[in-house]
């Protein structure tokens, strides 16, 4: 490995001969790569979802079909099921159902999925990725993988993000998705994501880092780049290299640190691309980009058809056991209801009747009124 000027550019370089570089071989494609539905089912259920395939060298008729469940492809960890099934997530997302099966298959993958709007109005600052679609996949290679050591770091996923703010929210996605990674039978100490852009100083964060890196960086190019330049960290083991919001990331001019990078990055690794837009410009960057890997499979997602993620599936599961609840409630009610009542005293029988149709009268008030209304995060 050689370090050398970039003409050009106010970004360094390294020369690495990848042909000498040793490196251990890993796997990409963990199922089968065709589409064994109905065809026509297939593109009528992509219809609904608001997907459809762009690009495919295989042929959009090979392209798997959306997945219906998480358990369908039936390589994913048990602890990532267990994880997904407590947050209320049994179906994928538009966005992650045909992501999933592409990745999963070892393919190279463009999801072109414009910013949608937020519940509260606002616009999607994730560029309309979203990280369940390449930390899933994600997981089942890691899992793959022999552990981390010092004298063989990671990370293993390099995430590249527009912001630190998209990088920090990676990070909080991933360690909410892998929290029961430590019964992984390969990486006892659990599956970590580290943010390195924001949230601390450089120093913190190569402490959390360790000497034997994470699983899976979150980063900006220029954080990212930058760090490799000066042997913070090591990309030799990277098999899997994602960006996130990659059109936002040209508008702030770093694609001469996403090529340097790439390239630092061994050529036969899987790569993830997700944008918003897709002009001209990225469609030549991303062919540079999965030269060596293949050409990727690209689809395109309907802004607003993405948006069921794992918090919003959390507030699902909570309004379905306040549902519950006032089901066992009215159940209760029903069985006291049905109790013989006790008569009263002669002298206080008046005394009930009045309080009696005191509560009628506040019931049919409140009904009146109509049903009580409970904010949206309630």
């Amino acid at each position: 490995v050689k370090q050398k000027p970039n003409e050009g550019s106010k970004a360094e370089s390294y020369d690495i001969d990848w042909k000498k570089q040793a490196r251990r071989p890993f796997k990409r494609g963990f199922i089968g790569y065709c589409n064994t539905a109905d065809q026509a089912e297939t593109t009528k259920r992509r219809r609904e979802l608001g997907l459809s395939i762009t690009e495919d060298p295989a042929g959009e008729e090979t392209t798997p079909a959306p997945l219906e469940g998480f358990e369908e492809p039936g390589v994913l960890p048990p602890w990532l099921l267990e994880a997904l099934h407590e947050e209320g997530c049994f179906e994928p997302p538009p966005l992650q159902a045909q992501a999933l099966p592409v990745s999963l298959a070892g393919q190279n993958l463009v999801a072109v999925a414009p910013a949608a709007k937020t519940t509260d109005g606002d616009t999607d600052s994730t560029g309309g990725g979203q990280p369940g679609a390449y930390l899933i996949p994600a997981a089942v290679h890691i899992d793959d993988q022999p552990p981390l050591t010092e004298d063989d770091p990671g990370p293993i996923v390099l995430v590249l993000t527009a912001s630190q703010e998209l990088a920090a929210s990676v990070a909080e996605a991933a360690t909410s998705l892998f929290r029961h990674s430590g019964r992984s039978t390969r990486h006892r100490g659990g599956v970590r994501c580290v943010s390195v852009s924001g949230g601390g100083t450089r120093s913190e964060k190569l402490k959390e880092l360790t000497s034997r890196g994470a699983h899976i960086m979150a980063g900006t190019p220029k954080r990212v780049h930058d760090m490799a330049m000066k042997d913070q960290i090591s990309l030799l083991r990277v098999t899997m290299l994602v960006l996130d919001g990659v059109d936002k990331i040209l508008e702030l001019g770093a694609e001469a640190e996403i090529k340097q990078l790439a390239e630092w990055v061994r050529p036969e690794r899987q790569t993830t691309i997700v944008a918003a837009t897709w002009p001209k410009t990225l469609h030549d960057l991303a062919r540079d980009l999965c030269f060596a890997g293949g050409p990727p499979v690209r689809f395109r997602a309907q802004p607003g058809t993405q948006k069921r993620t794992m918090a919003t599936a959390k507030a699902e599961v909570g309004a379905k056991k306040v549902s519950d609840k006032s089901i066992d409630v009215a159940a209760t009610d029903k069985e006291v209801a049905a109790e013989p009542a006790e008569e009263p005293p002669p002298e206080l029988a008046t005394e009930a009747e009045v309080e009696v149709e005191e509560d009628q009268g506040a019931g049919e008030a409140a009904r009146a009124e109509g049903p009580e209304e409970f904010p949206e995060d309630w």
